[in-house]
């Protein structure tokens, strides 16, 4: 009896604690710790304890409201500075505030009544915000405007508009009826499309073609850059051409009368060019717009795992079932299934990115995928089902070789189906399987980071496919709020934690014994 307590002490002192300490220092402490940081303000880079204080406020407000060891304590790492009128924190490896230090010079500084601005205790207001009107707009779903030409944009991306997208997206926003009968002008319907009459802009490039034969003309000079740039600028603002009046205003020549028939010609044929391209600009970029449905954070996470997980779970499924068999070339198709799982990310987004590029358009006709909002949710839940279906399969095969074959055969022979045979017993058979899949599923796809921001680098919020946790990164690191962003990541835990907890229970109690 003794000897076996001792064993078992001595298995527990061996094995288990160390895995203790191991889980405390690096699961609990850490939960603990962004616990309270998410309790504050802190912006991710800034010191938790000041790096300097005024000297009447560290002697009045600080020193003055501690005992003498205390005070103590904080001089040691405070040194005074006459030169800069400030107690400074030292940097230096022996007199530095690190690990159990920091904590006792926040505690004294707390106590003693000082705030620290760039580490302020917030109580449960980032929480808070995160279900107030304060929130961030791309937070809940919305609907925003989508410009369709930007001012910077060329002309050639106008040449042609779809014929619903002019009569519903751009005439009918114009307002001004000189703009509007402009466009009218400039437009001509074939078939399905309005085309752009080039015929008013004979010149290729417009402002660099009419600034290059300018340029030959010797009685302009280098005035004709003020005088291109003040009709552009007429256009942008709708005011009507002059263009006398900009000549005169522009051009010294102009006003003098020395210029050329041949340069005041190409002056005025120029300026029309000019102003009517600037103009056609400036009313694409302020009219051809649309409206489009965004689903927000919360609503695209939970698109994303839903969509992720029946897809990934129901295709590794099919796969495995397809596999499960004596085919020659089995070993081999597993591989060609389960070599997206072991490709980087990277990799995987710049494969996925060439073939919406380059591949698609050539199939289908239509060159906008990636960067069209409203497929971009359904291309990313395409692209990670594909790159994680292998896995699954994996699980899904393991858990078919556990189905007794003699069970299948008896049934075969008393005449069930294929289809009674799978609902029957296979995939009863497979809940233990199926258990595991979905909660690596759905925690995974809670947890989605790399492939979305591998395919949208920089405009996951533009594209509407922002989840929870690209932007609980895009807090901490881009918009500094480091305290938000961790209470986010707590909410995120906790959920996950409940949805997983219920699945498991739920087909843990579905599970079949032999």
């Amino acid at each position: 009896m003794v000897s076996t307590q001792a064993k078992r002490w001595g298995t527990f002192a061996a094995f288990v604690s160390p895995a203790l300490i191991l889980y405390v220092m690096f699961a609990i402490v850490p939960m603990l710790m962004g616990l309270w940081l998410s309790t504050t303000n802190w912006d991710g880079v800034g010191p938790w304890v000041p790096v300097q204080i005024p000297i009447d406020r560290f002697e009045n407000e600080v020193l003055a409201n501690l005992n003498p060891s205390q005070q103590a304590f904080l001089n040691t790492y405070y040194i005074k500075d006459e030169g800069q009128g400030t107690y400074r924190k030292q940097e230096t490896d022996e007199k530095s505030l690190r690990g159990y230090k920091k904590y006792r010079a926040m505690a004294l500084f707390s106590k003693a009544g000082y705030t620290n601005p760039n580490f302020r205790f917030v109580g449960l207001a980032n929480y808070m915000k995160l279900f107030s009107s304060d929130s961030e707009p791309d937070f809940w779903p919305q609907k925003l405007q989508v410009v369709r030409f930007k001012p910077g944009d060329p002309l050639t991306k106008a040449l042609s508009i779809p014929k619903k997208e002019f009569e519903e997206n751009f005439l009918p926003n114009i307002t001004s009826s000189y703009d509007s009968n402009l466009i009218k002008s400039l437009y001509r319907i074939n078939g399905e499309n309005y085309l752009l009459d080039e015929t008013h802009f004979p010149r290729k490039g417009r402002k660099f073609s009419v600034a290059k034969e300018l340029l030959a003309q010797e009685d302009i000079g280098d005035e004709w850059e003020g005088f291109l740039d003040a009709v552009e600028a007429a256009a942008k603002n709708s005011q009507t051409l002059d263009v006398q009046a900009i000549m005169t205003s522009t051009i010294t020549a102009a006003a003098n009368g020395s210029l050329s028939p041949e340069s005041q010609t190409l002056l005025e044929n120029g300026a029309v060019e000019v102003y009517d391209a600037a103009r056609l600009k400036s009313i694409l970029s302020s009219n051809w717009f649309d409206y489009s449905n965004r689903m927000g954070v919360l609503l695209f996470t939970a698109f994303f795992s839903i969509s992720n997980v029946i897809a990934v779970n129901v295709l590794a499924l099919l796969i495995a079932l397809a596999l499960d068999r004596k085919l020659k070339t089995q070993n081999v198709l597993r591989s060609v299934f389960f070599i997206p799982n072991v490709l980087s990310m990277i990799v995987v987004a710049f494969i996925w990115q060439l073939v919406f590029s380059h591949v698609f358009p050539l199939i289908t006709g239509t060159s906008r995928w990636l960067s069209n909002p409203d497929v971009a949710p359904a291309l990313t839940v395409t692209v990670a089902t594909w790159q994680a279906m292998g896995y699954y399969m994996i699980i899904y095969l393991a858990g078919l070789q556990n189905v007794p074959q003699d069970i299948l055969e008896s049934a075969a022979i008393d005449g069930a189906g294929g289809i009674k045979r799978f609902t029957g017993i296979i995939l009863p058979m497979l809940v233990p399987a199926i258990t595991i899949a979905l909660f690596l599923s759905i925690s995974g796809s809670l947890k989605t980071f790399d492939i979305i921001f591998a395919l949208y680098p920089s405009t996951t919020s533009t594209m509407g496919v922002e989840n929870l946790t690209i932007n609980i990164y895009r807090d901490a690191f881009v918009d500094r709020q480091a305290g938000l962003a961790t209470a986010k990541a707590i909410l995120l835990m906790l959920v996950i934690g409940t949805i997983t907890g219920l699945q498991v229970r739920a087909t843990k109690k579905r599970e079949v014994e032999l």
